[in-house]
């Protein structure tokens, strides 16, 4: 049976394809684990297989995951005697990288989320219609 519970859930950010250049296995360990440390004071406290089970995979496959992205040192292990292995990331590594980047950033200019006058027009002439047509 699943740990996992029907209202869980993990966010992969664009930054972490875009510039971490994470896929897989590890985008969604270290998606996983950001979102418990996001905070930059918490740390990750589950098990390999609370990460196995979120994302389909095995325990072996989480394990290879958690040491690369230790070895690119993303993630800090944190190791405490008697208690089951920790992580936390990096956040001297990925500072600044969940913000826009200038490259990802809508040009300025006109704020597309206004509507036109053509297209005010057309739905009032249409809802008109749809009016008269009810009748």
């Amino acid at each position: 049976m699943s740990k996992v519970r029907d209202d869980s859930y993990f966010v992969i950010q664009g930054w972490m394809v875009n510039r971490l250049r994470l896929s897989g296995t590890e985008l969604q360990t270290f998606a996983i684990i950001y979102g418990f440390c996001q905070d930059q004071v918490s740390d990750f406290h589950g098990s390999v297989s609370y990460i196995a089970d979120f994302t389909c995979t095995t325990r072996q496959s989480v394990t290879k995951a958690l040491n690369k992205l230790c070895e690119k040192d993303l993630l800090i292990k944190k190791v405490c005697k008697g208690d089951p292995n920790y992580y936390t990331v990096n956040f001297s590594r990925v500072k600044n990288l969940d913000t826009p980047c200038k490259e990802t950033l809508h040009p300025p200019g006109k704020d597309l989320d206004t509507p036109c006058k053509e297209t005010l027009d057309m739905n009032i002439e249409i809802r008109n219609k749809d009016n008269i047509e009810k009748k």
